[in-house]
């Protein structure tokens, strides 16, 4: 399975360096690059440059994708902007100029991971249903 993620920005370069870091830590990721998004495309994490338009943005995609992980990534330091980029409620932050993946790598690790308990916990109840009849009885036709 591969996490899906959407990176709103203009910067190739930075996607590239994304894809590197991440496949570097083993994670197998979808990493699709737009300027804008697009409700009709649905993603896990959303890695979004920070603009003035940040807000409606946000807000849009969680109208459209309501489970989605946000990271917002910074080209510049601004302590005032900061303060009000904490209240979106995001899983993290990415400083471009001094660039650590590690907080992305370690939440997308802990995504994957609760994606894989999902369909194994999932796995477990389709067999469940198959090995017990209603009564919770063996069915035995279904042993051999």
């Amino acid at each position: 399975m591969h996490i899906r993620t959407l990176l709103i920005d203009d910067n190739d370069d930075f996607r590239q360096l994304l894809e590197k870091l991440l496949g570097q830590a083993n994670i197998r990721i979808q990493l699709d690059r737009r300027k804008r998004f697009d409700p009709n495309e649905k993603h896990d994490f959303y890695l979004i440059n920070f603009d003035s338009q940040i807000y409606g943005l946000i807000e849009s995609i969680r109208a459209h994708v309501p489970h989605a992980k946000f990271f917002i990534i910074f080209g510049q330091k601004d302590s005032a902007l900061l303060k009000d980029v904490f209240s979106l409620n995001v899983s993290g932050f990415l400083d471009k100029d001094d660039f650590n993946a590690t907080p992305l790598i370690e939440i997308v690790k802990k995504f994957s991971l609760s994606q894989k308990l999902a369909r194994l916990s999932e796995a477990a109840k389709d067999l469940k249903d198959i090995c017990f009849s209603d009564q919770g009885d063996l069915n035995p036709s279904y042993l051999t």
